[in-house]
């Protein structure tokens, strides 16, 4: 078996290509367009960029972004209790997390 070399550049243009031609028929059906909550705890710096480079991408697309920073002492029923209310929040269609905390 050969490898196969995987255009990751290009898969992600192509999503993206994807995505905007959605939008206008999810705005219509919905009246809204889609969000993605991003939900960061701690203070990793790789995670940071994740997070911001996700709110860009999201915001670039068309979409709205929420992005939560939260810091490291934040007790699991707080974050809990933050996931449940982004999934009862009729305008985030998607929540993505990131925990960093300390061991």
């Amino acid at each position: 078996m050969r490898a196969k070399i995987i255009d990751g550049k290009a898969y992600a243009d192509g999503l993206a290509g994807r995505i905007t031609a959605a939008l206008p028929a999810f705005t219509e059906r919905t009246g809204r367009v889609p969000g993605l909550a991003v939900v960061l705890v701690g203070c990793d710096p790789a995670s940071e960029i994740y997070v911001r480079s996700k709110g860009r991408k999201t915001r670039e697309l068309g979409m709205v972004s929420f992005e939560h920073i939260l810091p490291e002492e934040t007790r699991q029923e707080e974050l809990l209790g933050l996931i449940e209310d982004l999934n009862a929040d009729t305008t985030v269609d998607g929540i993505c997390c990131g925990i960093s905390w300390a061991t």
